[in-house]
């Protein structure tokens, strides 16, 4: 007869992996990245940080602290064609500063489709000292216009792929998504237990 050892039960208290906290610390610093990159797309690329104003009142003098290229967009209305023709800027000392047209052509103004923001790039200027510069906008045989419309100057960034979905997907969405699905699993997945 083989003789039977008997030993008290084992507790089977479930055992937390050690890699569950870590993996809980990566998703919670992926939700905090995506929140602040949505934050930081609202206030730098998107139609909300835009400077917008009317010009019924004439030219506008507005204050630039940072160098670099801005755009100047006019609010498109559906079915409606520009409302202004050319676009004129001076320096903080009076002097005429240089305005390009719309990147890839030569003369008019180009339909920019921004999130939330329908618009017409109407050309761009390059800001070289802080100080503030003096925007008028022209309409074709008037003077000195008078639109209906809104006028929008941002960063030149805004025209690129960040100020539109892709960036707003790229900086919040995407690690606001994977940082909650990294959640999800850490907190979700069964703890195994000890045999």
């Amino acid at each position: 007869m083989i003789p039977v050892v008997v030993s008290p039960p084992t507790s089977r208290a479930p055992r937390r992996p050690p890699s569950r906290w870590l993996a809980r610390v990566v998703g919670a610093a992926l939700v905090g990245a995506g929140v602040f990159g949505a934050v930081v797309w609202v206030v730098s690329f998107s139609p909300v940080g835009f400077e917008r104003f009317d010009l019924a009142g004439g030219a506008r003098t507005l204050r630039f602290d940072t160098p670099g290229e801005y755009l100047v967009y006019e609010e498109r209305q559906p079915g409606a064609f520009p409302e202004l023709d050319s676009l004129s800027v001076s320096g903080p000392d009076g002097s005429p500063v240089t305005v390009r047209p719309p990147a890839g052509v030569t003369d008019g103004a180009v339909a920019r489709s921004l999130p939330l923001f329908a618009a017409w790039e109407m050309g761009r200027f390059r800001v070289e000292d802080p100080g503030a510069y003096t925007l008028a906008a022209l309409r074709a045989g008037a003077g000195v216009a008078a639109p209906s419309t809104t006028i929008a100057v941002a960063p030149a960034r805004t025209a690129t792929w960040v100020g539109g979905w892709a960036g707003l997907l790229a900086l919040g969405a995407a690690p606001l998504a994977l940082g909650v699905g990294v959640l999800w699993a850490a907190w979700g997945r069964p703890a195994t237990e000890e045999p």
